[in-house]
């Protein structure tokens, strides 16, 4: 064997080089054998895939295929449209201010206000065409910088505000905010029209005064920067105009329901008294008929005169009788009209003698959290001034509502107090939220409590996303009760009354004769026997509800859903 091989050396090579191609073919020819059976099953599935499509209706086409991204595009504005709920109150402020805000200024050589070299690179103005100018035409463009966005801005005001102070620069935003947005301001030409831009938007949406003091640090707050802590005194301050501008709101309410309240009882009053003239016409008219038909009757020398004259009156009461029943409907329709504005904008159809009686916010809500005092915490400052401005906002659905008081409003704290705070946090964190929970106590009739809460229901349309999670009512009165003994407080007046008519007679029996008092008092009598005559749905007081307009005391739990704020 060792022989056949040396003598037959290059055979042998030549048969061991062809069994590896022959193996190498083979492993090649197999692994391709699977590529192709793999391939058989894509092309199986597609074909399959192809059918099923066929069949579906519509079927597949370049048409469709665009309608189906439009309505990707409809459902990702919708799902935009829903997150825009959970927004900042005052985004829409900050919004404008970055939309009005002209790009910042460049920095020709170091010392010169505008962005400096760092800055300008990352938001620099990238000119048309310039990726295709040679490395001289781009060195000879004008440095400009973008128009920025609202995370540019933040980008820019927190990197400049991190290499000034460096690692203490949150703590220190607090305390030396103020000096800061003095010096950051400059690199913006227009920055005080882009403030009063915001200022503008943003004075509806909130309750806090919005001054030249806190317009800047109001603006920051907004878009998530801590809240510069002020002086004490001028901490004070803010909380005095706070409660200021909630007592305007509550006193400009007492003012209108007033107003609305003495307009439907003038016009009631009217009403009466035209109707009161009407029912003194039907009776003139009756009496010149009567007249008229003694006149028809009567056969003496002027008879003829006579009934010319009575003729004449007759037409005269008839004439008066539709021009009193005309005022008295026009009238009775003004008065209708007054009463329910009235009732729909909360008041009571009285004069009020106590302006609480017809809006009142106990000093609780009117002072809620303005008592934390000297010595306050960094973390407090913000979350007071948060506070309040919640406060005064639910303040005005009460007011929109028409509930007649809102008593009390607390809020559930979380944890101990804190590192930088003087208490635990008065939110939840869930997901990327913050909940705050609220509870608020209101009185007035179900149907202005039910009104709050549809008001708190709608109110995510202006970026204030409120739950009404319960609601606990209690009757403030039982109007049943009185119902139910109703006959005999009736009888037991008449009684009084008819001892008192009684009394009156003996007396007048007494003295001399008083014309004006029985003509009143015949006056009333026909107005009575009138009434009577009247169908009983025509007669005063049909329709008018006796159960179910009782005011009621409501607890509401409501959580206020705000997202978290990402720098």
């Amino acid at each position: 064997m060792n022989s056949f091989v040396k003598k037959n050396g290059v055979l042998v090579g030549v048969l061991a080089l062809s069994g590896i191609a022959a193996l190498t073919l083979l492993i090649f020819i197999f692994i391709n054998l699977f590529g192709l059976f793999d391939k058989i099953d894509e092309t199986r599935q597609a074909s399959d895939r192809v059918r099923s499509l066929n069949k579906s209706r519509p079927a597949p086409c370049e048409e469709n295929e665009k309608l189906i991204k439009s309505d990707i595009a409809v459902l990702d504005n919708a799902i935009k449209g829903l997150r825009g709920g959970f927004d900042f109150p005052l985004q829409v402020a900050v919004d404008e201010f970055i939309k009005v805000l002209e790009p910042p200024l460049v920095a020709g050589k170091a010392g010169d206000v505008g962005l400096n070299e760092e800055e300008y690179e990352n938001f620099r103005y990238v000119y048309p065409g310039e990726d295709d100018m040679d490395s001289e035409k781009r060195a000879a463009l004008p440095k400009k910088a973008r128009k920025l966005s609202l995370d540019d801005f933040k980008k820019l005001y927190s990197g400049r505000f991190e290499r000034e102070y460096g690692e203490n620069s949150a703590r220190n935003m607090l305390s030396t905010q103020e000096l800061f947005i003095d010096s950051f301001s400059r690199i913006f030409s227009n920055w005080d029209v882009a403030l009063q831009a915001f200022v503008k938007k943003a004075r509806p949406l909130t309750v806090e005064p919005i001054m030249n003091v806190n317009d800047e640090s109001i603006l920051l707050s907004a878009m998530g920067f801590p809240r510069a802590l002020p002086l004490q005194r001028v901490f004070n301050s803010h909380m005095e105009e706070y409660s200021a501008a909630l007592r305007k709101i509550v006193d400009a309410e007492v003012e209108r329901r007033t107003k609305l309240a003495k307009d439907a009882v003038e016009k009631a009053a009217a009403a009466r008294d035209a109707e009161n003239q009407l029912k003194s016409a039907i009776e003139a008219e009756k009496d010149a008929a009567a007249a008229k038909a003694v006149a028809e009757k009567d056969t003496s020398e002027n008879a003829a005169e006579k009934l010319a004259a009575a003729n004449d009156d007759w037409k005269h009461a008839v004439d008066e009788k539709e021009n009193a029943r005309k005022e008295s409907e026009a009238k009775t329709a003004a008065a209708k009209e007054a009463a329910e504005k009235a009732r729909e904008g909360g008041a009571e159809i009285k004069i009020f003698e106590n302006p609480e009686e017809i809006f009142y916010v106990s000093p609780a809500v009117l002072s809620f959290m303005s008592g934390v005092g000297a010595g306050y915490a960094d973390g407090d400052v913000r979350e007071v001034y948060f506070q309040r401005d919640v406060v005064g906002n639910l303040l005005k659905h009460v007011v929109k509502s028409g509930v007649k008081a809102m008593h009390n409003i607390a809020v559930r704290r979380f944890g101990a107090a804190e590192e930088g705070r003087s208490y635990g946090t008065l939110y939840e964190s869930i997901g990327d939220f913050n909940v705050h929970h609220y509870t608020i106590e209101v009185s007035g009739t179900l149907q202005k409590i039910r009104a709050l809460c549809e008001s708190l229901d709608q109110s995510y349309k202006v970026k204030r996303f409120y739950i009404v999670r319960a609601v606990t009512l209690y009757a403030e009165e039982n109007k049943a009760a009185v119902l139910m003994g109703q006959n005999t407080i009736v009888h037991s007046n008449k009684n009084e009354r008819q001892q008192e008519e009684g009394r009156g007679r003996r007396r007048r029996r007494q003295i001399e004769e008083d014309t004006n008092t029985e003509v009143e008092e015949n006056a009333a009598r026909k107005m009575q026997e009138l009434e009577e005559k009247l169908p009983f749905y025509q007669r005063k007081g049909y329709g008018d509800v006796l159960i179910g307009q009782s005011d009621c005391r409501a607890f509401i739990d409501i959580d206020y859903v705000l997202p978290q704020h990402k720098q």
